[in-house]
């Protein structure tokens, strides 16, 4: 899935204010330097919770694009690492263009 990068700012800056950090670079485990959108934070539960939010939130946007990029953030279950004392879930195939 390809994501406009307005779409990754305007969640990047919901989750700024839960304690979150969104990037569009990541590149974990076994993707050879590809790209793709990742959190970083400390709680997948709190993870969970804060994309259910942002959807519903995001319902009430005239943005179709950008609530089926959410949507797709809260499907598909991400791929994880271990960032020290945090934690980064990231889902691959996800990119900004």
């Amino acid at each position: 899935m390809k994501v406009h990068a307005d779409n990754v700012q305007a969640l990047a800056d919901w989750l700024e204010d839960e304690d979150f950090t969104l990037r569009s670079d990541y590149s974990g485990r076994g993707m050879y330097g590809s790209n793709c959108i990742a959190i970083v934070g400390d709680s997948a539960w709190s993870l969970n919770n804060v994309l259910r939010d942002a959807l519903a939130d995001a319902v009430t946007e005239d943005d179709e694009t950008y609530r089926d990029f959410i949507a797709t953030l809260v499907r598909r279950e991400p791929e994880s690492d271990s960032m020290g004392l945090s934690s980064v879930w990231y889902w691959p195939g996800v990119q900004v263009v």
